[in-house]
């Protein structure tokens, strides 16, 4: 699941989801998740290039400092 996605799609319209979409339809919250629940839901994608999972990382990111500044509790760690 994703936490106050459609405020966030409001405030960044531009900003790519593909990274943020593949966990719409999670049991979890992304941001809830911890490290190895992350790693085991990333572990399934299939990445063309380096270049994509670092995008994919930058895009999870910004999420997460998105909320952050909302006042959501984030682990910018993992």
């Amino acid at each position: 699941m994703l936490y106050m996605i459609e405020e966030y799609i409001k405030e960044y319209p531009k900003r790519p989801l593909q990274a943020l979409e593949k966990f719409r339809n999670s049991p979890l919250n992304l941001h809830e998740m911890s490290l190895s629940e992350l790693n085991e839901a990333v572990s399934k994608w299939k990445p063309l290039s380096t270049r994509t999972v670092y995008n994919q990382r930058k895009d999870i990111l910004n999420y997460f400092k998105w909320l952050l500044s909302k006042g959501i509790k984030v682990d910018l760690s993992i």
